[in-house]
């Protein structure tokens, strides 16, 4: 049942239903703690659902909370170099650099690049961390490196698309590469 509700949490974050998300996330935590202890990986995961829930609800503060339990509890039962480690690399580290912690974030953000790469996985995720690196890149006026960074991500979206968000993303990356790519202060110095 715990599963279930973690599934329910990823599609109710997917619609964009911040309540539902949250509530089918916190179920699932509460039974996973209840049924296999605070330290079991789906805990993790249950952690990570709701960092997104946060993240939804523009609460960076706690989704940065909830990032940090969920790392720790999947390092401590996966390894540190494990591909579930992505998801809530990739969101601690997005939420850090939309609070302005930019070393922080790039850290996070390459570790989540780093260990997909190592497993030779490319999906929305990887392209999401990708798209943080390349902000922080044309923040420190690298536009070269910024416009590799989107590229890659225009390209992972597409080639792995869901629907039409990843598309739209895809889009959206491939015009920040180009601008990147011209030298523009437009686009892609959020």
């Amino acid at each position: 049942m715990a599963i279930t509700y973690n599934n329910l949490g990823n599609m109710m974050a997917e619609r964009g239903d911040v309540e539902a998300a949250r509530a089918h996330f916190t179920r699932a935590h509460d039974l996973f703690v209840n049924l296999l202890g605070e330290r079991h990986p789906y805990v993790g995961h249950a952690l990570a659902g709701l960092a997104e829930a946060d993240v939804l609800a523009g609460d960076d503060l706690a989704a940065i909370a909830n990032h940090l339990a969920a790392l720790e509890v999947m390092e401590s039962s996966y390894g540190v170099e494990h591909l579930y480690l992505v998801q809530p690399l990739t969101g601690l580290g997005e939420a850090l650099l939309r609070r302005g912690k930019v070393d922080e974030a790039a850290q996070h953000l390459a570790r989540a690049v780093a260990i997909a790469d190592e497993h030779g996985r490319e999906d929305p995720l990887v392209a999401r961390a990708l798209e943080g690196l390349a902000k922080i890149a044309y923040r420190e006026h690298d536009a070269a490196r910024a416009r590799v960074l989107y590229g890659r991500a225009s390209v992972i979206y597409e080639a792995t698309a869901r629907g039409p968000g990843d598309l739209d993303a895809a889009a959206r990356t491939r015009g920040l590469a180009a601008a990147a790519g011209e030298g523009s202060r437009e686009g892609p110095g959020h």
